[in-house]
């Protein structure tokens, strides 16, 4: 009896801490992954894909209840309102969820003080008083403490003002066409090719070169052949026609002039040109040049809307557009076509706006045969972007496709991410939009069930092109049926292919996809 009941502890001993090691791994790997999705949304915000950072953080949101690493994401994405989507409004309910909740953490202290700014910078100066107070009696001590004893100071000088529209964005008002900064690389080293002329800040002459030019970042300064210059910034204008970066395998020509500049370590190449000039390349970059010219000119317009966007949004920035699709796809003259600057001639100057602000113009290779509305998705939309049938997308290319994938695969990939549900035994549809978009799935595996948002796993895993499909399975194998490429809000441009086929104009275009914007020349 005696050597049963020893036998019958070590059992259940060695079963209890199995078990606490596998809650405590699923733990950890579920923060790892956490941490790994807040990393990408970073990212993707980096590079002007802020519907894919949402999506980051949403996936770090509901990976774990570890309150340092809900903070932060909490953190990231109520910033991302405030800073890039003109959502000012829920960015200040985040801000006070964040310090509500994590009074103690540094998130919580951060978002008490960018939630006094926030309505600082709208004006609103008793919560603006009324936050930097509060900040003030929380964290005396605080990192922010002095900018906000500045303010408290300032504003119980002097009679409050109180906007009458709380968070009321103001007009936007451009008179010439401006320049756009484009980073065309951001690494260790450079290669550009022509006939330079290198200026510092000041507009000194450092060099004149004609040939290949190295550059290299050394600490925080600039090489240039391997030689260092005294100064953490360069501007690089052409002696000729145009300057070439080394790109791809290939030397690329571009319009305008370089800035070169170190920051954190890291070499940055900058192209600034006129934003008219920019688009020459995109809306050829971003659309075949055999396309209708009213298609292409509806490209031009949603191409100029967004790069001005981004502009406004990212004037703290050293640039305001990435040259990939991350933002929209810039190849320098190569992609200019005469097609596409006739394009861009036609609609000089012609912005799509809202309450006379340039709009958040997504656009998307195709939307499949249903356009989303993104509040069914992130719980928050714009009435410009609204979800209802593309019966022009379906037809075209990528408007229908089919997927196969096993079990096996899905789950290889989420373990490498750190998500280690053991054996998947079948996918199904969780949270699903009006459309149609699959927002969740419910993964089925040997340890139970998981929910996962589905952009940032599965479509990852199987290389979907949408999440706008439906599933069906036989055994191990598993076929995904859907349409569209990309996100499927805003303009399709496969649909806006069809519609220019079809003798749409350009406006007409627009206003299908973009339903309740103004088009408006801004220059």
């Amino acid at each position: 009896m005696y050597k049963f009941l020893i036998s019958f502890l070590v059992f259940c001993s060695v079963a209890f801490a199995d078990n606490s090691t596998t809650s405590g791994n699923r733990e950890v790997s579920d923060i790892l992954f956490a941490r790994q999705s807040i990393a990408e949304g970073k990212y993707y915000v980096e590079v002007g894909k802020y519907l894919d950072a949402l999506e980051y953080f949403e996936t770090a949101l509901e990976a774990t209840s570890n309150k340092y690493i809900v903070a932060d994401a909490l953190l990231q994405k109520a910033t991302l309102f405030a800073h890039y989507l003109d959502k000012p409004e829920e960015a200040a309910n985040i801000y006070e969820e964040i310090f509500k909740r994590f009074p103690d953490l540094p998130q919580g202290e951060t978002a008490l003080y960018k939630l006094a700014l926030l309505y600082n910078d709208f004006q609103d100066e008793r919560k603006a008083l009324q936050y930097f107070k509060l900040y003030l009696q929380y964290y005396p001590m605080g990192r922010f403490r002095f900018t906000a004893s500045f303010f408290v100071e300032r504003y119980t000088k002097k009679p409050l003002y109180t906007p009458r529209q709380r968070f009321s964005l103001p007009p936007v008002t451009i008179k010439n066409a401006p320049d756009i900064r484009v980073r065309l690389y951001k690494g260790k080293a450079a290669k550009l090719k022509g006939n330079m002329i290198l200026k510092d800040t000041a507009g000194r002459i450092l060099y004149q070169y004609n040939g290949v030019l190295n550059l290299s970042a050394s600490g925080q300064s600039i090489m240039v052949n391997y030689r260092p210059i005294n100064t953490q910034t360069l501007f690089i204008y052409s002696n000729g026609s145009y300057l070439s970066i080394y790109k791809k395998k290939s030397f690329r020509k571009y319009r305008g002039y370089f800035k070169a500049f170190v920051k954190k370590g890291k070499l940055y190449v900058v192209n600034i040109l006129n934003i008219e000039d920019y688009l020459k390349s995109v809306v050829t970059s971003e659309s075949p040049s055999g396309w209708p010219l009213e298609t292409l000119k509806a490209q031009a317009v949603a191409a100029r809307t967004y790069a001005l966007y981004q502009k406004l949004h990212r004037e703290d920035w050293s640039y305001d557009v990435v040259d990939s699709e991350g933002d929209q796809a810039y190849n320098g003259v190569r992609n200019e076509t005469d097609k596409g600057i006739r394009a861009v001639a036609e609609t000089t100057g012609l912005v799509l706006t809202y309450r006379d602000r340039p709009i958040l113009s997504f656009f998307t290779a195709s939307t499949g045969w249903y356009i989303d509305d993104p509040r069914y998705i992130f719980g928050s939309g714009y009435p410009y972007l609204r979800s209802k049938p593309d019966p022009y997308s379906a037809k075209e290319k990528m408007g229908r496709w089919t997927k196969k994938a096993t079990l096996s695969q899905i789950e290889i990939y989420l373990k490498k991410k750190g998500v280690n549900l053991g054996t998947i035994y079948s996918i199904q549809p969780y949270k699903v939009t009006p459309a149609g978009r699959v927002i969740k799935v419910k993964i089925i595996h040997s340890g139970g069930s998981k929910v996962m948002r589905t952009y940032t796993t599965v479509r990852r895993a199987v290389g979907l092109y949408d999440i706008l499909f439906k599933i069906s399975q036989q055994g191990n194998n598993i076929v995904f049926t859907g349409g569209g490429f990309g996100h499927g809000i805003g303009y399709s441009q496969w649909g806006g292919k069809a519609l220019g086929e079809m003798g749409k104009r350009f406006d007409e275009i627009l206003k299908f996809y973009y339903e309740g914007a103004v088009l408006k020349k801004m220059w």
